[in-house]
């Protein structure tokens, strides 16, 4: 958000907070939600709740999005599987301090991290787990401490559709 900002997001935070502080005169019931990934600056920045995406150095990838997907679409998440496919102790250890982490960063203040199933910004659940497997992600996510978000469709085991003409 801030060009050339620091590693810390010094910038960014100081602007979100400015940002924030005016919104909320008029607005002091507003909550918003980040895409950040990152709840220890995103959350001091003004934010209510912190999406945490399916990057490939944290959780969501492990728990979910690992590797190539049930019909090998998915090129460029290496070779692996999600947890919720084949489980394999040593990423469930990195999925559970990687969590940890997170959430420590979301308690505070009312805070909230927030699992998301995918976005407009992501493929598919169901591009790599089964109607089984999705089902006890589904379950685990909406038990696990977070405020999840459940992307129109997924419900369903939706699919992504590749190769559709953009309309860009």
């Amino acid at each position: 958000m801030v060009k050339q900002d620091d590693e810390d997001a010094t910038g960014t935070i100081a602007m979100w907070k400015d940002v924030f502080g005016q919104v909320r005169k008029d607005y002091p019931d507003c909550v918003a939600v980040s895409e950040w990934s990152c709840p220890w600056q995103s959350l001091k920045s003004g934010f209510d709740s912190d999406f945490v995406l399916y990057w490939s150095e944290n959780f969501t990838h492990a728990f979910l999005r690992n590797g190539k997907g049930l019909k090998g679409q998915h090129t460029f998440f290496g070779d692996g599987t999600p947890l919720f496919h084949t489980w394999d102790k040593a990423l469930f250890d990195q999925w559970k301090g990687d969590f940890a982490k997170r959430f420590d960063a979301s308690k505070d203040d009312g805070k909230w991290l927030s699992l998301i199933s995918g976005n407009h910004d992501t493929s598919r659940l169901a591009d790599w787990l089964t109607e089984q497997e999705l089902k006890l992600a589904y379950l685990v996510g909406f038990l696990l401490p977070n405020v999840p978000f459940m992307y129109a469709g997924d419900e369903i085991g939706q699919t992504t559709y590749f190769g559709l003409p953009s309309k860009d």
